[in-house]
């Protein structure tokens, strides 16, 4: 059932108590900017948006005009995250021990009294036997001098 106030209509259900403002074309951008782009709106999603139009505003099409608004919406695609397709994970299967070793740094740490900021990571991936080693800097020729040959030729 519809009812004029005024030059606006409200639609009244018979099912329920509620009743909605019949919201023409011209209007959907004000309630949009009311229920989306203002702060306290807090930029809803289509759905939750749609759900709180609904309790007070009818138009036909509505969650048509909502997806629509919201998809254009700059701020939601600046904080909407890219989808990327990523490799399924995988297993590195090793067979004896040295075979895959794996090297980390551990940085920066506070000053020890032997001038070292890092700590040099040495990993065996068969055997998990771990290693370290506490270093000033990250440069090749250091991690090359320290103790790499002694850690090689010990397996």
């Amino acid at each position: 059932m519809a009812c004029f106030i005024g030059n606006i209509i409200v639609l009244i259900s018979m099912m329920s108590t509620t009743s909605n403002v019949l919201v023409p074309k011209s209007h959907q951008k004000t309630i949009f900017k009311y229920f989306h782009d203002v702060p306290s709106a807090g930029n809803l999603g289509p759905d939750k948006m749609l759900s709180r139009i609904q309790q007070l505003f009818y138009w036909p099409a509505m969650k048509s005009s909502i997806t629509s608004y919201c998809k254009e919406c700059d701020q939601c695609a600046a904080r909407k995250s890219l989808k990327r397709n990523r490799a399924p994970l995988g297993q590195y299967l090793v067979g004896e021990p040295m075979e895959r070793v794996a090297i980390d740094i551990i940085d920066p740490l506070p000053l020890s009294k032997r001038q070292n900021h890092y700590v040099l990571v040495f990993c065996d991936c068969f055997t998990k036997w771990t290693e370290t080693y506490a270093i000033p800097d990250k440069e090749s020729l250091t991690i090359a001098n320290t103790k790499v040959p002694q850690v090689m030729m010990a397996y």
